[in-house]
């Protein structure tokens, strides 16, 4: 193909967006809420951190799973393999019209597991951290 770098038809060509596709899957970014504190002893064997990271991966392809704070704990999963909620529109699961927005699924899934009523962010990577609860 020929060089169109500098031409008119090079303007989309050159433009950066957000994107986790850089030779990997599509990577989503979870916020999970416990409403409970999960860092007390967050290490041991039967933690509630732990028994709710092995919920998750019941149902989804995690990569990393971040240091809890508090409540809060991050994960960094593959999109594709997210339960997402069903979007009224087009009766279909759709990330893009979920980002910012809870997963039903996967709430159910840890509260089940780990006795709590939790929640679970699909959250944005933005400038300086993780946008979600909008």
């Amino acid at each position: 193909m020929a060089d169109l770098t500098g031409t008119d038809f090079s303007r989309n060509y050159e433009k950066a967006q957000p994107s986790s596709l850089f030779g990997t899957r599509e990577l989503a970014y979870l916020v999970v809420e416990m409403n409970t504190n999960v860092s007390n002893n967050y290490l041991d064997s039967g933690s509630l951190y732990e028994q709710a990271i092995k919920a998750l991966q019941q149902r989804a392809e995690i990569y990393a799973v971040g240091l809890p704070n508090s409540e809060y704990f991050t994960v960094i999963a593959s999109a594709t393999t997210l339960p997402f909620n069903v979007d009224a529109l087009t009766k279909q699961q759709n990330q893009h019209n979920q980002n910012g927005e809870r997963i039903a699924a996967l709430e159910q899934v840890i509260n089940t597991t780990c006795d709590v009523n939790c929640y679970v962010w699909n959250a944005r990577l933005t400038g300086n951290g993780l946008s979600y609860d909008d």
